[in-house]
């Protein structure tokens, strides 16, 4: 769900409904408006408020006027007479069109049909992997540098990605093949919870007790993330898109002196 309200904390000035306000990104599809409303003063004579406010001298009061909420519920999308939508591949980016200060919308937004599909198998590898009553509790080294190594990278939408040629090193594993299809799928499909965590998470101090020597990705400026697994990505985008006083930012400086993290 979200809701989107216009706040004024001065005078709109005399054109209120044509101020622009940014387009916001839906991390899904708009599946339904729950409510669109906004608030109008009606005034005698159909006069500015402000013409007819008088300030008591003993306590502060606000604007005698009749405030009236014109609210739509239960709407669909395309019927909205606020904001209209835009469709792109995996999102929606919602317009506003009529938001004066006064206004409120509230929409609710699901995942496309390949993100629901993909989010239904995850559920079921983790309920199969849950009625185990043993983890596993060592992920052989092979299996990691082959089948998961590889699948891991069938997450990324090669189309995304630059054309950058990356060279790993202080490293014995094989430049990655051209993945099959169900690469993914068949690779985790003998993964445990244990082998999940592997994957997803895996702190610095569980990757030091195997003596690997390995740890957490290191970024200059920044220092090192928390996990060694593919949720660090998420802490990723947060530097990448974070505000930062300095000209340079930390992913760009991890760019100049390293190799790329992808």
């Amino acid at each position: 769900m979200v809701l989107v309200a216009h706040t004024a904390f001065s005078d709109p000035g005399a054109s209120p409904c044509h101020r622009y306000v940014r387009p916001l990104d839906l991390n899904g599809r708009a599946k339904r408006i729950a409510l669109e409303a906004n608030v109008v003063c009606q005034t005698p004579g159909g006069r500015h408020p402000r013409e007819i406010y008088c300030q008591k001298k003993e306590f502060i009061n606000g604007m005698e006027t009749l405030v009236c909420c014109q609210c739509r519920k239960d709407v669909e999308p395309f019927e909205s007479q606020m904001v209209h939508f835009e469709r792109h591949e995996a999102k929606d980016t919602m317009h506003f069109d009529f938001f004066p200060p006064g206004s409120v919308i509230v929409v609710f937004t699901c995942l496309d049909d390949e993100q629901s599909l993909a989010l239904q198998q995850l559920h079921r590898i983790v309920e199969t992997q849950a009625s185990h009553s043993q983890a596993q509790q060592h992920f052989g080294a092979k299996v990691r540098a082959t089948s998961l190594y590889y699948a891991v990278f069938s997450l990324v939408d090669v189309e995304m990605l630059p054309p950058i040629t990356c060279t790993i090193t202080q490293s014995s594993q094989p430049p990655l093949p051209l993945l099959e299809e169900h690469a993914l799928a068949n690779a985790i499909s003998q993964l445990n919870l244990f082998d999940l965590n592997w994957a997803l998470f895996r702190a610095a101090t569980e990757e030091a007790a195997e003596g690997s020597g390995r740890g957490p990705y290191h970024v200059p400026g920044h220092g090192d993330l928390v996990y060694c697994g593919l949720q660090v990505m998420k802490m990723w985008l947060e530097i990448c898109y974070g505000i930062f006083l300095s000209h340079h930012k930390p992913h760009c400086t991890n760019i100049y002196l390293y190799f790329m993290l992808m």
